[in-house]
């Protein structure tokens, strides 16, 4: 019986660290967002009541797993994006579609409202108009202040509670990607890291409470802008060429997703 729990609580351990790690790596990947991964992983809902009541020790080995995620992202999987980007991003692409339909998964037949695809349409274009092409955008100068670090940490920890919105695409705007990738890559952590993680946390308690509320409150009007956002956020994984691999990829995405996620997982 011991033996048993043993196994079962390691298993367990594992698979949060595989969560965790996939949250992170979502953080990193420019058109990515913590969101869309929380969502994709049927954690959204239970992370925003959590986070806004404080209950964090749940968390803990989640933590962990992402600044793994985060530390393997930086290492690896960027290089993949210069070696084979068009494959890597159908693949998200793939993911990112299939996961819309669990934003809808908790809605029952009479919460559903025409005029709520109004809402649908303004997360796609937020999200569209957000995420854009973000690699181009990088500055020549950047700015390395802690106010600017502290900053990119409280704006970066909307991403993880708002899917479609990508927290590295913001980074990049704000001219903080570059120094952050370095940070990580070098284990620089002070005071980059301090205060980029010190703001994160903030920022998601302070949207985690917010974003739950107005959950719950309307329910089926936040579903919808969600999937918009999710729809919208696309812009930043289409592939610069088509092919068959592209579409393999795009189909292998989806069916992971579709496969894993279930009919009844819920954001």
């Amino acid at each position: 019986m011991l033996v048993e729990n043993y196994k079962e609580a390691i298993k367990n351990l594992f698979f949060k660290l595989l969560q965790g790690s996939f949250i992170g790596i979502s953080l990193v990947l420019p058109g990515m967002s913590g969101g869309t991964a929380l969502i994709i992983l049927g954690l959204y809902r239970n992370f925003l009541k959590d986070i806004s009541e404080l209950n964090i020790k749940r968390y803990i080995i989640i933590g962990v797993g992402i600044a793994v995620g985060v530390l393997v992202c930086a290492l690896f999987i960027t290089r993949l994006l210069d070696y084979y980007p068009d494959l890597l991003v159908s693949f998200l692409m793939g993911m990112l579609i299939a996961s819309i339909r669990i934003v809808f998964a908790p809605l029952r037949r009479d919460q559903l409202r025409i005029f709520y695809l109004l809402f649908a349409g303004i997360g796609f274009a937020a999200a569209w108009t957000v995420v854009g092409e973000p690699i181009a955008q990088v500055p020549d100068t950047p700015d390395e202040s802690i106010f600017m670090f502290f900053t990119g940490g409280v704006l970066t920890s909307a991403t993880m509670l708002l899917p479609g919105v990508s927290g590295s695409s913001i980074l990049i705007i704000i001219n903080l990607y570059d120094n952050l990738l370095q940070a990580v890559v070098n284990f620089e952590i002070w005071p980059s890291l301090v205060f980029f993680v010190l703001g994160l946390g903030i920022g998601v308690i302070l949207f985690a409470r917010l974003i739950l509320s107005l959950y719950n409150r309307f329910q089926g009007a936040v579903s919808f802008l969600l999937a918009g956002l999710l729809l919208g956020s696309t812009k930043a994984l289409i592939p610069g060429s088509f092919g068959p691999g592209v579409v393999i990829f795009a189909i292998a995405g989806f069916l992971i997703i579709f496969m894993l996620t279930g009919k009844k997982t819920a954001p």
